[in-house]
């Protein structure tokens, strides 16, 4: 039965066609309802691919299954907890009952404890609906020697924060239980050859790989006046919905250009090198700039342009607007390209343009599971502080998440740098 995924896919593949023949007619057969029809697919195309991106976060991977009983339960449960409860139980000082405590117990097992949140409870309204009609998505891994602590191979959950450069580039953000949790690869296997009759295939051993990642600290905090408990309604769904946005901002800076010293993850630019290793001569024109992404296509991470997801910073991307295929031509670089790849989004967090150079993102999606990963634990812990701000009859509140990010596999990505002046 196609999914939603499928649905959207098979349309963006018919509106590329149509682009395509659009784009093959010849001047003479251009016509102002040709450009009309261009600037309705493109707008549909910009539609069609935030609709992708809710579709992969709330559809199961194929090798999904319909959860248990005891997952129906917790999904019911989710259904019947609220933030808030889990705040004030921190706030008030009272003991937490009812749907919430069963919730967390059910998801944190013996670590549960006052002072801690699931941090599914920051899912989004569409997250928690797929959550209900039973969505859970499994991924079975072979524990390598070596390469994992014993017992810490975790099924992949559903993602938990959405609207990111990290969600949109595909890259997997399970929730963990407590504790260290392994990521084994598969390095080297046997070979496949022809053979005669009486030939003999060598055996080749194998080797496993593997990244362990264990929680790392991300931490902010919120003082408000006590009073406005009294005044303000809503407050701890507030709470709710700028932690998780400044969470996933904060991952997301960090996932791009963390520079890999304590306390901070190693980024994609900073574990992926810059190509070409030197600074281009000259600027790129309108087919160069196309070339220097489309080439990116190896037949291997990526087998077409609509593997790739591209992450332009500000530069390229006001530079691909001023590019035109030709004098007359309506049809700038950027829109050439987004025509051409799976994604683009421009992202402030992308390096800054020095001589005029640029460093762009690229990634080959292919194979997403194998080239990198960022587990966030299943916990926040929250620290209620009436003390330090007590004469302000003022309160501070601490929240800390778990997480982790690696590159497993650094050929999936390609850091493009681009002379755009």
């Amino acid at each position: 039965m196609p999914t939603e995924t499928m649905r959207v896919q098979k349309k963006q593949s018919e509106l590329r066609h149509r682009l395509g023949e659009l784009r093959d007619l010849p001047e003479e057969k251009r016509a102002a309802d040709h450009d009309e029809e261009r600037t309705r697919i493109r707008a549909e195309m910009r539609k069609l691919e935030e609709e992708l991106q809710d579709a992969l976060i709330l559809e199961p991977e194929p090798e999904t299954r319909r959860s248990s009983s005891e997952n129906r339960e917790i999904a019911t449960l989710h259904q019947r907890s609220e933030f808030h409860r889990f705040i004030d139980e921190v706030r008030e000082k009272r003991e937490l009952d009812g749907a919430e405590a069963e919730l967390r117990n059910a998801l944190l097992g013996d670590d549960a404890k006052p002072g801690l949140v699931p941090v599914e409870m920051l899912l989004s309204a569409g997250e928690r609906r797929a959550m209900a009609e039973g969505r859970e998505v499994r991924a079975i891994t072979p524990v390598a020697a070596g390469a994992v602590t014993e017992g810490s191979q975790q099924g992949v959950a559903a993602r938990v924060f959405s609207r990111s450069i990290i969600s949109r580039l595909g890259i997997p953000m399970p929730s963990v239980p407590l504790g260290t949790v392994g990521y084994p690869q598969m390095l080297t296997g046997t070979t496949i050859s022809q053979q005669n009759a009486a030939g003999e295939q060598a055996a080749v051993a194998g080797s496993f790989g593997g990244a362990e990642l264990a929680p790392i600290r991300a931490t902010g905090a919120y003082e408000y006046n006590n009073i406005d408990t009294y005044r303000l309604r809503g407050l701890a769904e507030a709470l709710r919905n700028d932690l998780r946005a400044s969470l996933s901002d904060h991952f997301d800076s960090q996932v791009l250009g963390g520079d890999g010293t304590a306390p901070n993850v190693q980024g994609i630019l900073t574990a992926v090198a810059a190509t070409p290793t030197t600074d281009p001569a000259n600027a790129d024109d309108f087919a160069e700039y196309i070339t220097r992404f489309l080439d990116q296509v190896d037949g291997l991470n990526a087998y077409d342009g609509a593997d790739l997801r591209v992450i332009l910073g500000t530069h390229a991307y006001d530079f691909g607007l001023s590019l035109f295929r030709g004098n007359t031509s309506p049809i700038s670089a950027y829109e050439k390209l987004r025509e051409l790849v799976g994604s683009v989004t421009v992202s402030s967090r992308m390096p800054a343009a020095a001589s005029n150079i640029s460093q762009n993102l690229i990634y080959r999606t292919s194979f997403p599971e194998r080239s990198a990963v960022m587990p966030v634990w299943n916990a926040l812990s929250v620290i209620e502080d009436p003390y330090t701000l007590g004469l302000k009859d003022q309160t501070r509140l601490i929240f800390a998440a778990y997480w982790n990010f690696r590159v497993l596999d650094a050929s999936a990505f390609e850091v493009r740098k681009i002379r755009s002046a």
